[in-house]
C-alpha cells in the first residue's frame, strides 16, 4: 500500500471505524446484541418515546431495517412500541426496565473502548481531534 494511500484522511477514518466496530463487537460477545441494536438502544435511551420513523432517520437506516431490529429487541423484552395517542399509525419506542442493565453494559464497553483507543493521547490532543472532526463533518454537510 502506498504511503499516500495510508495517510489519506478518508482511508484512515474508514480504517479506524472498521477496527472500532470489530473491537466493539468483540467486546459485546455474549450479549447477543449487534452493533446496530446497541446503537438503537442508546438512541432510544436518550430519546424515550421517539417515533419509529424519527429513529430510522437519526440512525440513517431504512425503516424496514429498523423494524426488524426493533422486533428483535421487543422479543428480548428490551423495548416496547406504544401507539401514539395523537396518531394510531405511529409507534413511540421506549426502553423497558430490562434494558437498563444491557444499556449499562453497552455504555461500559463504549467508555472502555474510548479509553483504550486514546490512551496515548493527551486530553488536549483528544479535544483538538474531536474539534477537527466536527469541522470536517460540518464542511462536508455544505458540499
Amino acid at each position: 500500500m502506498s504511503e499516500l494511500h495510508r495517510e489519506n484522511p478518508g482511508f484512515l477514518l474508514g480504517d479506524i471505524i472498521r477496527r472500532m466496530r470489530g473491537v466493539f463487537n468483540q467486546r459485546l460477545e455474549g450479549t447477543d446484541l449487534t452493533l446496530a441494536q446497541a446503537k438503537s438502544l442508546l438512541h432510544i435511551s436518550r430519546n424515550q418515546g421517539v417515533k419509529q420513523r424519527e429513529l430510522a432517520d437519526a440512525l440513517d437506516i431504512q425503516p424496514m431495517t429498523l423494524a426488524k431490529q426493533l422486533d428483535q429487541l421487543a422479543e428480548r423484552g428490551l423495548i416496547v412500541r406504544n401507539p401514539d395517542p395523537n396518531d394510531r399509525r405511529v409507534h413511540l419506542i421506549n426502553l423497558t426496565d430490562a434494558a437498563q442493565p444491557v444499556l449499562a453494559n453497552i455504555q461500559t464497553v463504549i467508555m472502555q473502548l474510548r479509553k483504550d483507543m486514546t490512551q496515548d493521547l493527551t486530553e488536549a490532543e483528544i479535544a483538538e481531534f474531536n474539534r477537527a472532526l466536527v469541522l470536517i463533518r460540518e464542511r462536508l454537510l455544505t458540499l
